[in-house]
């Protein structure tokens, strides 16, 4: 509702038309949909696969369900997390980015997104209440960075709130490090942000450095229609 209520309110800058074609822009290519649904175990599995060389006991202490729950949490998922994505990458993140490059954006808008969540840190029955907000927004920050580089390439917000529900999925599914020792934490959250930092100035949007693909038109004006 508040992405729609931004875009309603500066029809000038994004046109509802134009909000919607990158709302549900899904031509794109098969391999944009294995990356977006698979990024996320990829962020969380190659962790704990580092993790567990240390730890071997690790994997034993995780509490995982079957692998086909994968699909209706998925679903559930969706709609608890995946639709904040119009907000974020689909209103913020471009309007952002009319000012600032996309790395630093992207770090902006992750603050913004963990502290949106702050007030659930104090709110007793949420899952985050008590937890250690810091790595919390570490971590959110680090998914941020990552959001940004597949929203440059796609211009897609759907292909954005599929990523978003497979982060959530992960976590439901009981992928997990372990709340101590807050090593564990760390090096997840730290290893997301170094993750979008490789794929933001690795592979940017504008230069197509990836075989088979077409850069998009960049987000916000050329510096030259500035006033």
């Amino acid at each position: 509702m508040a992405a729609y209520a931004a875009v309603l309110a500066t029809p000038g800058r994004s046109p509802l038309s134009e909000f919607h074609s990158r709302l549900f822009r899904w031509r794109l290519g098969w391999w944009w949909y294995v990356l977006a649904l698979g990024l996320p175990f990829a962020l969380r599995l190659l962790p704990l696969g580092l993790t567990a060389l240390f730890d071997p006991a690790l994997p034993r202490s995780l509490t995982i369900l079957p692998w086909y729950m994968f699909f209706p949490v998925f679903l559930v998922m969706i709609l608890g997390g995946g639709l904040e994505e119009p907000g974020w990458r689909g209103v913020a993140q471009p309007e952002v980015e009319r000012r600032l490059a996309r790395p630093l954006a992207a770090l902006l808008v992750g603050l913004a997104w963990a502290l949106w969540h702050l007030p659930l840190f104090f709110i007793p029955g949420q899952i985050q209440y008590h937890d250690n907000f810091p790595l919390f927004a570490l971590s959110v920050i680090g998914n941020a960075l990552i959001l940004a580089w597949l929203y440059g390439w796609t211009r897609s917000i759907l292909l954005c709130i599929f990523f978003h529900a497979g982060l959530n999925t992960v976590a439901a599914l009981g992928l997990n490090f372990p709340a101590t020792p807050s090593w564990l934490l760390v090096f997840d959250a730290a290893f997301r942000g170094a993750a979008g930092m490789f794929l933001l100035f690795a592979f940017p949007a504008q230069s197509a450095r990836l075989p088979g693909l077409t850069a998009p038109t960049p987000c916000g004006p050329s510096r030259s229609r500035r006033p």
